[in-house]
């Protein structure tokens, strides 16, 4: 019984190693600048919805304005917080929260950047948190970054 086990083991094993080096040999290098090769894409959704996870109403805190930017055709808000020492010019972060959908847990992890003097933004993407347009796990959400970059540098926060 020893013996068939060892060698169902090896024959996975194989199956497996030449599985990879087969799916290894179909992947193509790509040398397009990402940017570039973003403006030529558009994602055809078979399902469109929210983000996956399961989102509860979250409160901004006193120091904390929410504003709206705009992503092609959609609104999204964001929070932005100032520090406490606040000069005529500041740093920035930009903070992208974890998982799919925006609390009040996630703005405390760029805490230690407002503690340091930064200004923090933390955008709320596409369909988390009841936000307009349809989740794409992280390629249109790209979009949404960049939107909420150049509203930052603007100035209009």
């Amino acid at each position: 019984m020893r013996c068939v086990g060892a060698l169902l083991k090896a024959a996975l094993s194989v199956f497996i190693i030449c599985s990879l080096a087969h799916a290894a040999a179909r992947v193509a290098i790509q040398s397009q600048d990402y940017a570039q090769a973003r403006e030529g894409f558009r994602t055809h959704l078979l399902l469109k919805g929210p983000a996956p996870q399961k989102f509860y109403p979250v409160n901004a805190p006193t120091n904390v304005k929410i504003v709206q930017y705009t992503v092609g055709n959609l609104k999204l808000r964001a929070w932005i917080a100032l520090p406490k020492n606040r000069q005529s010019k500041m740093p920035a972060v930009l903070f992208l929260h974890g998982g799919f959908s925006f609390s009040a847990v996630d703005f405390e992890k760029a805490k230690p950047f407002l503690d340091a003097g930064f200004v923090v933004m933390t955008p709320i993407l596409r369909g988390e948190n009841g936000q307009p347009g349809a989740f794409t796990l992280f390629f249109d959400e790209v979009d949404d970054v960049l939107a909420a970059s150049s509203f930052g540098q603007a100035g209009l926060c």
